[in-house]
Protein backbone atom coordinates (compact mmCIF):
# COMPACT_ATOMS: atom_id res chain seq x y z
CA UNK A 1 0.00 0.00 0.00
CA UNK A 2 1.30 3.57 -0.62
CA UNK A 3 -0.11 6.13 1.05
CA UNK A 4 0.34 10.08 0.26
CA UNK A 5 0.40 12.29 2.71
CA UNK A 6 -2.49 13.10 4.18
CA UNK A 7 -4.12 10.07 3.64
CA UNK A 8 -5.02 6.69 5.38
CA UNK A 9 -6.17 3.36 4.71
CA UNK A 10 -7.81 0.67 6.42
CA UNK A 11 -7.35 -3.27 6.54
CA UNK A 12 -9.92 -5.62 7.59
CA UNK A 13 -8.98 -9.18 8.22
CA UNK A 14 -11.84 -11.99 8.71
CA UNK A 15 -11.97 -14.90 10.25
CA UNK A 16 -13.35 -17.97 8.29
CA UNK A 17 -16.88 -17.47 9.80
CA UNK A 18 -17.19 -14.53 7.74
CA UNK A 19 -16.84 -12.53 10.59
CA UNK A 20 -14.54 -9.54 11.35
CA UNK A 21 -11.04 -10.88 13.06
CA UNK A 22 -9.31 -7.54 13.19
CA UNK A 23 -9.07 -4.25 11.58
CA UNK A 24 -5.47 -1.91 11.16
CA UNK A 25 -5.58 1.37 10.60
CA UNK A 26 -2.90 3.04 8.88
CA UNK A 27 -2.54 7.12 8.43
CA UNK A 28 0.24 9.46 7.90
CA UNK A 29 1.26 10.66 11.86
CA UNK A 30 3.43 13.34 10.59
CA UNK A 31 0.50 15.21 8.95
CA UNK A 32 -1.52 14.63 12.60
CA UNK A 33 1.53 16.29 14.23
CA UNK A 34 1.77 18.92 11.99
CA UNK A 35 -1.85 19.47 12.32
CA UNK A 36 -1.27 20.39 15.81
CA UNK A 37 1.88 21.92 15.80
CA UNK A 38 4.23 19.67 16.92
CA UNK A 39 5.91 18.60 13.81
CA UNK A 40 8.39 20.86 11.08
CA UNK A 41 9.65 19.87 7.84
CA UNK A 42 13.05 19.30 8.34
CA UNK A 43 13.73 21.45 5.14
CA UNK A 44 13.52 25.17 6.24
CA UNK A 45 15.78 26.05 8.22
CA UNK A 46 13.27 26.74 10.89
CA UNK A 47 12.45 22.89 10.43
CA UNK A 48 16.46 21.81 10.63
CA UNK A 49 16.67 23.68 13.95
CA UNK A 50 14.28 22.07 15.29
CA UNK A 51 14.85 18.82 14.28
CA UNK A 52 19.21 19.42 15.10
CA UNK A 53 17.87 20.76 19.08
CA UNK A 54 15.07 17.96 19.67
CA UNK A 55 16.79 14.89 18.10
CA UNK A 56 19.70 14.33 20.73
CA UNK A 57 17.22 15.58 23.36
CA UNK A 58 14.75 12.56 22.03
CA UNK A 59 17.27 9.95 21.97
CA UNK A 60 18.73 10.43 25.64
CA UNK A 61 15.49 10.61 27.30
CA UNK A 62 14.75 7.16 25.34
CA UNK A 63 18.44 5.71 26.85
CA UNK A 64 16.96 6.85 30.19
CA UNK A 65 14.24 5.13 30.07
CA UNK A 66 15.88 2.18 28.77
CA UNK A 67 17.77 2.30 31.87
CA UNK A 68 15.08 2.88 34.22
CA UNK A 69 12.01 1.62 33.02
CA UNK A 70 12.39 -1.44 31.26
CA UNK A 71 12.65 -3.75 34.53
CA UNK A 72 8.94 -2.43 35.92
CA UNK A 73 7.37 -3.67 33.34
CA UNK A 74 4.90 -0.61 32.98
CA UNK A 75 5.27 2.45 31.22
CA UNK A 76 5.38 5.74 32.65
Amino acid sequence: MVMRRGESGTIFRFAPNGKLASETIYYDRAGVLNQVGLYHEPVGVFGQLITGLTHPLTLARAYVRKLFVSGRGDRP
